[in-house]
Formats: structure tokens, C-alpha cells, sequence
């Protein structure tokens, strides 16, 4: 976990805007988290 991360109130909040995973087609490798996650390090570490 790093210090840019959501919490999980944080992410309660925001998880209600993205969709549910298909059973249809190929599995997703990361969660919605994960990805808003990196979002959020990239944006705090400008790398």
C-alpha cells in the first residue's frame, strides 16, 4: 500500500461508478481499484 492509495471509505464512495465485471469475454486482470490506484501514484510521484 502506498500513502497515495484510497482508503476504504474513500473507495466505498467511488466504487458505485464503475461497472461490474462480465462474465462474457476475457476476465479482468485488475480491479477498477488497482487501476485508480496507479492513477493516483503516477499523479503523486509525477514519474
Amino acid at each position: 500500500m502506498y500513502p497515495s492509495d484510497m482508503t476504504d471509505e474513500q473507495w466505498e464512495i467511488v466504487q458505485t461508478h464503475f461497472p461490474a465485471g462480465k462474465r462474457a469475454g476475457c476476465p479482468r486482470v485488475r480491479s477498477a481499484r488497482d487501476m485508480i490506484n496507479a492513477i493516483f501514484y503516477v499523479q503523486a510521484t509525477v514519474c
